[in-house]
């Protein structure tokens, strides 16, 4: 799925994940592995990922070892330092954020 970098497009990461989330999140319940890849593997690859796990619930409280909570900036930069401890070229834009989180507040 095509989509340029959130510095290019204001909602081009943002209109990406109302079709990449939903897929993950069905080929992921199917126990399926996932790969998801970008131009530069640093940025919209991130903003993906740091979506879905956002997003998959149960990944969030094994994550962290607690209660859901609302989805909030904070949490959001939570999960970044999660997945930059895993991969740590991770370096999406502050854009690209930013449309994580506003995609997330709508679902």
């Amino acid at each position: 799925m095509p989509v340029k970098s959130a510095k290019l497009d204001k909602h081009g990461v943002e209109h990406a994940l109302e079709k990449a989330v939903p897929f993950a999140l069905e080929y992921l319940s199917q126990k399926r592995p996932l790969l998801i890849l970008c131009d530069t593997g640093t940025d919209n690859s991130v903003c993906v990922a740091i979506a879905i796990l956002l997003l998959a619930g149960g990944s969030r409280n094994a994550a962290f070892k607690r209660k859901p909570e609302p989805i909030t900036k904070g949490v959001v930069r939570e999960f970044l330092a999660m997945l930059s401890s895993y991969y740590p070229f991770a370096c999406p834009s502050r854009a690209g954020l930013r449309q994580v989180y506003n995609y997330c507040l709508k679902v």
